[in-house]
């Protein structure tokens, strides 16, 4: 399982070839997928399977941490990023005691099968996050190339996309990023204990 301590320096590379957006959606599906195929082995009692999903759900899990960052450097200049910086670790690390505290009870009130699923649930809403922060992006991206359209080209305005609030509030879609953090480490380890 070593492999996924070092998918954070390939997300790198590829989140520089095919865009941060793309990425995030990819490695959020990565995640989608390993638990999927996690619940399946969980189910069917197959350690192996149920290896093979934890590998394919380190390689996007980890992989969601550089696009998280990656966004918040882009979102934020230089003298506001430690805050959102900080909030996300908390945030996740908050997520991480929930699904300490959550998994096995679940698993000792039901069973452990049923807590692979909640965490699959998880991972789900995880992913439409990815699509609200996605579509987020997309339109901040647009408004940053529309108000640098009609600069001079010697004369580019540096603008920080979370204040272009005619499009979206910056608290609103800041969340969205702190909340997806939050629900990736809720699911981040179900059940391995």
């Amino acid at each position: 399982l070593a492999l996924t301590n070092f998918s954070p320096f390939f997300a790198g590379v590829l989140i520089t070839i095919f865009g941060n957006r793309l990425m995030y959606i990819v490695f959020g599906i990565c995640v989608v997928t390993g638990q999927l195929i996690t619940c399946i082995g969980c189910a069917n009692l197959s350690m192996n399977v149920m290896l093979m999903g934890r590998i394919v759900f380190g390689l996007g899990g980890e992989c969601l941490n550089v696009c998280q960052t990656t966004i918040i450097v882009k979102w934020f200049y230089k003298s506001e990023a430690a805050l959102p910086l900080g909030l996300t670790i908390t945030l996740s690390r908050l997520g991480s005691v929930l699904n300490d505290v959550i998994s096995p009870r679940v698993a000792t009130n039901n069973n452990a099968t049923m807590a692979f699923w909640l965490g699959f649930i998880m991972t789900i809403i995880s992913l439409i996050g990815i699509l609200f922060i996605f579509i987020i992006d997309y339109e901040k991206d647009k408004a940053l190339n529309d108000v640098n359209s009609n600069a001079n080209s010697e004369d580019v305005i540096k603008v920080n996309p979370c204040e272009l609030v005619s499009h979206f509030k910056r608290k609103k879609d800041c969340w969205y990023l702190y909340g997806n953090s939050f629900l990736y480490r809720c699911y981040n380890g179900t059940c391995l204990w």
